[in-house]
């Protein structure tokens, strides 16, 4: 999204966030909720890691250095 790679920080801060929302997520698809997700996932996807990787791609959509350019 930003033409660049991520740096090793940026790498890390990804991946808690991908695994501290599946949970989140997984709890919410337990109790039947509604959450913002593709129609279908290819065979073996995780319901909860795709929907959290949806919420990672709009902050990264919503975020100043892809809105702003320098």
């Amino acid at each position: 999204v930003f033409s660049r790679a991520p740096n090793d920080e940026e790498r890390k801060t990804i991946l808690d966030f991908l695994n501290q929302q599946s949970g989140v997520i997984a709890a919410r698809l337990a109790q039947n909720d509604k959450i913002p997700m593709p129609d279908s996932l290819p065979q073996g996807t995780d319901p909860a890691r795709a929907a959290a990787f949806v919420n990672f791609c709009q902050a990264l959509l919503n975020s100043n250095e892809f809105v702003y350019m320098n």
